[in-house]
């Protein structure tokens, strides 16, 4: 929302009513402040990995995506303290796979949220989606050499992401630890000690 035209207001509506916000980076498309930009303002999270539609379109840079998350901190007056990432990437338009997603999260989400110093939450998961969610933990730990490395450290809390408001299904679901076996079941037996303390 900083980019568009009623951003002030939303701003001073959130500072009005002492509301912390939590901006997202919510697909592969972001609104810089400078730098190269296509000509509706957006530039792309774009890696090798990506679905071939997103080929020659402009890429974004961390910086970019900081220079952003480091102006909505300075005109927020609730600590603007984490960024959320990757909304559903299992329903967008073009899926995003855990490999892509871990890749974005590598090369442009966590260098942005180290330079704004906020703290990162996790892709939107959901009990539907266990398996995603381990595989995209178990190839940022794969990826744990390579230069930038992917952290998987870096994920200080898990978005929740359901369609529905029933107090039955939230604690059938997440209140007992069905949710957290169900990730750790698919990560497998070899890590299971790490991955628990994890």
């Amino acid at each position: 929302w900083v980019s568009h035209s009623n951003s002030s207001r939303l701003a001073d509506w959130l500072n009005a009513n002492s509301i912390e916000y939590v901006p997202m980076l919510a697909s592969r498309s972001f609104f810089p402040m400078s730098g190269p930009a296509d000509a509706s303002g957006l530039c792309w999270l774009v890696v090798d990995e990506s679905p071939a539609v997103m080929a020659g379109r402009i890429r974004c840079s961390a910086s970019q995506i900081a220079e952003v998350l480091l102006d909505v901190k300075k005109r927020m007056a609730v600590p603007v303290r984490y960024l959320l990432t990757m909304n559903e990437p299992w329903f967008m338009r073009d899926i995003m796979d855990p490999l892509e997603a871990v890749e974005i999260w590598r090369l442009y989400v966590q260098p942005a949220a180290r330079a704004a110093e906020l703290l990162l939450v996790s892709p939107s998961v959901n009990v539907g989606h266990v398996e995603w969610v381990s595989d995209f933990l178990r190839l940022c730990h794969e990826r744990r050499e390579l230069s930038p490395a992917c952290d998987v450290e870096s994920v200080n809390a898990f978005a929740v992401h359901e369609y529905s408001c029933k107090e039955t299904f939230w604690r059938a679901q997440y209140e007992s630890q069905g949710f957290r076996e169900a990730i750790l079941d698919d990560l497998g037996e070899s890590r299971s000690d790490s991955w628990r303390t994890y």
